[in-house]
């Protein structure tokens, strides 16, 4: 991602009139009602993107965007397809097509993101570079994505105080 960046800066100019809304829910990790708390806060705005009609991509299709996609996919929001900077990837992911940011049309600009990134050291960059694409609804929330996938998703039975501790060495 921070190579793609850094090889097309140009493409990321942005005018002035461009903003990014980012949601961030955090939840402290180890503190099971903080956790429940995002868990809600998760299932809110599934609720309010499933009515909205406005279209759902997973930028990353790779581990993080999976769980992502199982997530959505669980309640019911349509994913509209996967947004990645890797050219390999630009085909289908689990039969999503899978776009390059840059393809996307101006009608699209409107598009909740979700960011299926595992890696932090590379969230800061790609949310830079949709921001100066001009999508506006960039979700960063993987960590509640992961906890709502294992308790809500998958049905796994494991010690939440575990869980936390194991998604934050990702």
């Amino acid at each position: 991602s921070d190579l793609f960046y850094e090889k097309n800066k140009d493409k990321f100019k942005m005018d002035e009139k461009a903003r990014a809304s980012m949601i961030l829910i955090k939840a402290k990790r180890g503190d099971t009602e903080s956790e429940e708390s995002a868990r809600k806060k998760i299932e809110s705005i599934l609720q309010e993107l499933k009515m909205s009609g406005i279209p759902v991509f997973i930028f990353g299709a790779a581990r993080g965007g999976w769980y992502i996609m199982k997530v959505l996919e669980h309640y019911g929001v349509t994913i509209h397809g996967f947004l990645d900077n890797d050219q390999n990837k630009n085909s289908s992911y689990y039969n999503y097509r899978v776009y390059s940011p840059i393809d996307i049309n101006q009608q699209t600009k409107k598009a909740h993101i979700f960011l299926g990134i595992l890696d932090v050291k590379n969230m800061e960059s790609v949310k830079i570079q949709l921001a100066s694409q001009n999508f506006i609804n960039i979700h960063q929330y993987i960590d509640a994505f992961l906890y709502v996938y294992f308790f809500s998703v998958s049905k796994r039975i494991c010690n939440q105080n575990e869980l936390a501790k194991t998604i934050s060495l990702l």
